[in-house]
């Protein structure tokens, strides 16, 4: 676009910008960076740190001997608007051929490899319908 090429580009900007407004949750993948029974803690981090969105559950992956394991973790603010991260984990995870459960506020799952796309697919959408977009204080939409 900087270049005068506003109508691909121009396009595809506003395509990728539509596509991450529609998402509810935040995600970030460590591979084999990081153990999987420390990927809870690893979410926790990073979902307390000064440049994460608290108004977004994190959710972290990480590789396992027995598949991937998935760590969400969420607000106090975000589970009173009605958010239940056990009940995300235990239908996406159950959707995609895994198992999952836990609490309100911290859960976890084991999905088979390859599958992290289709299971953030429908956690995002069970975001959605559990607690809506959020709302930023000018009143726009963080989703």
């Amino acid at each position: 676009m900087c270049r005068g090429d506003r109508e691909d580009s121009l396009a595809e900007a506003l395509r990728l910008l539509r596509g991450h407004r529609e998402y509810l949750v935040q995600y970030f993948h460590a591979a084999d960076t990081i153990r999987d029974t420390v990927v809870g803690i690893a979410a926790s981090m990073a979902l307390n740190r000064e440049n994460a969105s608290k108004d977004l559950p994190i959710f972290a992956f990480a590789q396992a001997s027995d598949g991937i394991k998935v760590s969400a973790r969420t607000t106090r603010e975000l589970v009173a608007r009605g958010l239940d991260l056990a009940e995300v984990m235990k239908v996406a995870s159950g959707a995609v051929g895994g198992q999952g459960g836990g609490h309100h506020a911290a859960a976890g799952a084991t999905i088979p490899p390859g599958t992290e796309p289709k299971f953030l697919e429908i956690a995002n959408r069970m975001v959605r319908d559990q607690i809506g977009p959020s709302r930023r204080p000018d009143g726009t939409d963080s989703g």
